[in-house]
């Protein structure tokens, strides 16, 4: 049990870094948060569904977002 929640923080951390990363130096690092937060989403069980996999659509948008060209920078996006 020690395991899985060490995993389910080290997979916040991750997600957060992952978030960072997206905004200051590519967006492809969206991916590793969009990775790191359906990890805690399963590992909890999906009890904190709402919390979690909202960050996953929030980077997904982000994604896609910058994927597209319709964000080219995070001064344009305001």
């Amino acid at each position: 049990m020690k395991f899985l929640s060490f995993l389910a923080y080290a997979s916040i951390i991750v997600g957060i870094i992952g978030i960072i990363l997206g905004i200051h130096i590519n967006f492809r690092w969206y991916w590793l948060s969009i990775l790191a937060f359906y990890n805690v989403s399963y590992l909890t069980g999906f009890s904190l569904w709402w919390l979690f996999l909202s960050f996953v659509w929030i980077s997904l948008s982000l994604t896609f977002g910058h994927s597209l060209g319709l964000i080219t920078s995070s001064k344009k996006a305001s």
